[in-house]
């Protein structure tokens, strides 16, 4: 993983200072001149017990100014505990890199680098021209009409998605996109592959076009209140983000928190293929997905906010693709409530099957009005449907299923189901079960609670 240090303040300084104590085998790269840096041990000789590191760094105690009123980030800094990782990432951003000749020593030499066969790189200027040329068909071939109406122009600005002025190497986003959430293309993590992204961003990074990121703020607002009545549809789906060059863990679709609504930030959803062979279609077919999300976003919530077509309730077995879990770490699973969902989710949809059949029992399942339902079990001709919820107490998961679970079921179009039941990991106390029997008796509402386990 790598740390990026820049900043001639104390917090910056000590940020960088506290890697270095916790991280005494890592290694960092200082930027003597923009885009050149040289790789040192992070950890000082007079630190080392071995004598490891040279002598012209200070040790990583300094505090802030102690060391000739100097700062160790007014220049940058970047960290790692893994050295070829520090090589890739700077190979990525077209930096070069030399080795401390005091650090890497006869008798601590650096790890060396293995020599891997030549990636293929994305070709991102043709890949935008084929998308091009093959989106009339689709809905996102009419991406500059839409505009068009949208923004109330006088002409249509083209009638291709990316244009020469937003085609570069790296990426491209649609022509019109950049005070906009775009619909993007890139490279989806070329520190590690050549995988080809495809989705729609919001990029805070200032430009002679964007000169503040005041425009985009409010435009957050209604992605996030999309996300929050449709994330289930875009269960296929990753975010990430980067920050300063950065890149961050892909993480399942969920708003966008306000930490990450500042300068610099690249906020990024939608998908991933292999560079090898892109499918352009399955390309187009997602931004297809992504469309109405656009013009709810910017349409300022003028436009329908419900992405589903109201189909009619139609139930078919199975399970849908959730992201998956396998490598999320013991903190993600225990405190990330996405991934705590589908973990609830996955586990619940099993033991259904196990009790009812796998032809019985369908997760995120069209209600018919646009929505979906966590789990729907089919009895005979009945229906149950399941909500899961992730609130810390029984009465937090009904207080946020109660108003979806009455939406799925009486919203025009939707199937009344004979049960309706909130899942949540708490038990049930006393309180909340004379609320459930109040729902029941006055309102003769088929509501239950069940508590259940990872």
């Amino acid at each position: 993983m790598i740390s990026v240090f820049l900043g001639q303040d104390k917090q910056t300084h000590r940020k960088f200072q506290a890697w270095r104590k916790a991280n005494a085998n890592g290694f960092h790269m200082t930027e003597n001149v923009a885009g050149r840096f040289t790789i040192h041990y992070t950890q000082v000789k007079r630190e080392n017990h071995d004598g490891r590191g040279c002598m012209h760094q200070g040790t990583s105690d300094i505090e802030y100014l102690d060391d000739m009123d100097g700062c160790y980030t007014s220049t940058r800094k970047v960290c790692s505990l893994n050295f070829p990782d520090l090589i890739a990432w700077a190979g990525a951003h077209g930096f070069t890199t030399k080795n401390c000749k005091h650090c890497d020593s006869t008798r601590f030499p650096f790890p060396t680098i293995p020599v891997e066969p030549a990636r293929l790189p994305l070709d991102i200027r043709n890949i935008a021209a084929r998308l091009n040329e093959l989106a009339p068909p689709h809905a996102i071939g009419k991406l500059q009409e839409i505009r068009t109406r949208l923004k109330n122009l006088n002409r249509r600005p083209g009638d291709k998605i990316f244009s020469s002025q937003t085609i570069f190497d790296d990426w491209a986003f649609h022509h019109g996109g950049r005070t906009e959430l775009q619909f993007n293309i890139g490279y989806a993590d070329r520190e590690k592959n050549d995988d080809l992204r495809y989705g729609v961003a919001f990029s805070f990074e200032l430009s002679q076009t964007l000169k503040a990121i005041d425009p985009l703020v409010p435009k957050v607002k209604y992605f996030n209140d999309f996300i929050s009545l449709n994330a289930g549809d875009f269960g296929d789906m990753r975010m990430w983000h980067y920050d300063n060059n950065v890149r961050s863990e892909d993480r399942p679709v969920a708003p966008i928190p306000p930490a990450l609504v500042t300068e610099h930030i690249f906020v990024f959803m939608g998908n991933r293929q292999p560079s090898k062979q892109v499918e352009y279609e399955t390309v187009l077919a997602d931004f297809d997905r992504l469309l109405p999300l656009y013009r709810y976003v910017e349409s300022r919530g003028l436009s329908e906010p419900v992405s589903l077509p109201r189909t009619g309730f139609k139930f078919m077995a199975g399970a849908s693709k959730k992201v998956k879990t396998a490598k999320a770490t013991l903190p993600e699973k225990e405190l990330s409530l996405d991934l705590r969902h589908n973990l609830l989710q996955e586990s619940l949809y099993h033991r259904l099957v196990a009790k009812y059949g796998v032809e019985n029992v369908r997760t995120e399942q069209p209600s018919g009005a646009g929505t979906l339902i966590d789990i729907v079990v089919k009895r005979n001709d009945k229906f149950w449907f399941y909500e899961i919820k992730t609130a810390l107490t029984a009465r937090g998961c009904l207080r946020e299923a109660i108003g979806q679970l009455l939406e799925y079921s009486f919203w025009p179009g939707s199937q009344e189901p004979a049960r309706l039941i909130v899942i949540g990991e708490s038990e049930l106390d006393k309180e909340a079960e004379e609320f459930l029997d109040r729902l029941k008796n006055r309102l003769s509402l088929p509501i239950e609670y069940e508590a259940a386990t990872i």
